[in-house]
């Protein structure tokens, strides 16, 4: 199946919590903005490797809600220096009001988007669909799938429940 991973949509009154990406060779996300998250390591659950990805890369401690699962289906997905991604299924979580002091790290720069400027940084295209998922508020399973660079529109979809 693939990688299995993590994705937290953190928010503090009307801003988003979010990575500005550092420059990295092997990172697919360099230079974008991201919101915190990662691979699950062995023998995790996904609700403590989210914790873990936002403490590690943003320092503050969260009270996880469970939002959703999406799968990425990279089989005909391209990237400039990554030529093969894995298939990858993560669990969507959502946090409000996050504790702690914010501090970056290697991972990148956290900093807080007001939500009407969420769309408007640099970030992969199937992450503005997970916004878009995110801010409907409910549950939800989706599948985004690419094609090349792009995102195959007639293949990606949702379900909210």
């Amino acid at each position: 199946m693939g990688m299995e991973g993590v994705l937290c949509y953190a928010f503090r009154n009307d801003e988003l919590l979010m990575l500005r990406k550092g420059v990295r060779e092997d990172d697919p996300n360099s230079q974008l903005y991201t919101v915190s998250g990662g691979k699950i390591d062995p023998g995790e659950t996904p609700i403590v490797a989210v914790k873990r990805e936002v403490s590690q890369e943003t320092n503050y401690r969260i009270e996880p809600v469970f939002a959703g699962t999406v799968f990425f289906n990279n089989k005909n997905r391209t990237f400039d220096d990554w030529p093969n991604p894995e298939d990858y299924f993560v669990f969507v979580y959502t946090a409000r009001n996050p504790k702690g002091k914010m501090k970056g790290t290697k991972e990148g720069e956290p900093m807080w988007i007001p939500r009407a400027s969420v769309p408007l940084k640099p970030q992969h295209a199937g992450d503005l669909y997970l916004w878009e998922w995110v801010q409907e508020g409910k549950n939800f399973a989706g599948v985004i799938t690419h094609k090349g660079k792009e995102i195959d529109k007639e293949r990606t979809r949702v379900e909210f429940f």
